[in-house]
C-alpha cells in the first residue's frame, strides 16, 4: 500500500492531467476558451512527463540535464501565457486590453528575473509566486466582471465558472508554497516533503474540476 501511495504522488504531476484530456477526447468541447485550456492540459502533460522521466533517469543524464528546474519554470510561463489567452477569449474581463497588459508586465518580469537575478536552471520561486499573482488577478476581474454582466447568460452555471474556481484554489493554495519553498526545505526538509504533498493533492482537485468543466461545456454544447 506504501509503495503505491509514493507512486501516486510520484506521477501526481501527470496522471491527473490525463483525466480532463481523456474527457476532452471523448466529448470534444466545440467552445473556443475550452480550446485554449486543452492546448494548456497538452502543454502540461508533455512537460510534467518529461520533468518526472528527467527525475527517473537523472543518473543516464548529462550534468547539464540533470535538473528538471528549468521544465518548471518553463511550465509557468506556458501556463500564464495560456490562462491569459483563456480569460481574452471569453470576453469577461473589461477593458479588454487589460490581460495583454497583464501578460506583457510578467513577461518583462520574467525576462529580467532571469537575465539579472536567477538561473534560469534553478527553479524559481519568484516566478512561481509571479504566475499565482497574475493568474488570481485574472480570475477575481472574472468573477467581478460577472457579478456586472448584464447580458442573460448565467455565468454561475458556466463552465468557465468552475474553470476560474479551480484555478483560484490552485493558485491561492500554492502561492505560500513556492514563495518560501526554498526557506522551508533548508528549515526542515520533512515539513518541505508534506507541503510538496499539499501541492500534489492540490493539483489533482485542479485537474478533476478542470475535468467536470470540459464535459460541462459539450453538454452545454449538446443541448444548444
Amino acid at each position: 500500500m506504501d509503495r503505491f501511495i509514493h507512486v501516486v504522488f510520484l506521477w501526481s504531476e501527470v496522471w491527473p492531467l490525463v483525466i480532463p484530456l481523456a474527457i476532452a477526447l471523448v466529448c470534444r468541447p466545440a467552445s473556443r476558451p475550452s480550446r485554449v485550456l486543452v492546448l494548456y492540459l497538452v502543454f502540461a502533460l508533455l512537460i510534467n512527463l518529461s520533468a518526472n522521466l528527467m527525475t527517473i533517469y537523472r543518473a543516464q543524464l548529462p550534468p547539464r540535464f540533470q535538473s528538471n528546474n528549468i521544465l518548471y519554470n518553463l511550465h509557468s510561463v506556458v501556463k500564464v501565457f495560456l490562462f491569459t489567452w483563456y480569460f481574452r477569449r471569453l470576453g469577461l474581463i473589461n477593458p479588454r486590453w487589460l490581460p495583454q497588459l497583464v501578460l506583457l508586465l510578467y513577461g518583462a518580469f520574467a525576462l529580467v528575473n532571469f537575465i539579472f537575478f536567477e538561473s534560469i536552471w534553478v527553479l524559481s520561486s519568484r516566478l512561481l509566486s509571479a504566475e499565482s499573482i497574475v493568474l488570481l488577478f485574472l480570475c477575481i476581474l472574472y468573477f467581478l466582471n460577472s457579478m456586472h454582466d448584464e447580458t442573460e447568460r448565467n455565468w454561475l452555471k458556466h463552465p468557465s465558472f468552475i474553470v476560474t474556481a479551480a484555478l483560484s484554489f490552485y493558485e491561492a493554495a500554492t502561492f505560500f508554497i513556492f514563495l518560501f519553498y526554498y526557506p522551508i526545505v533548508a528549515t526542515n526538509i520533512q515539513f518541505g516533503i508534506l507541503t510538496m504533498k499539499i501541492y500534489a493533492v492540490c493539483f489533482i482537485i485542479f485537474s478533476i474540476l478542470t475535468a467536470v468543466a470540459l464535459h460541462k461545456d459539450r453538454r452545454k454544447t449538446s443541448a444548444a
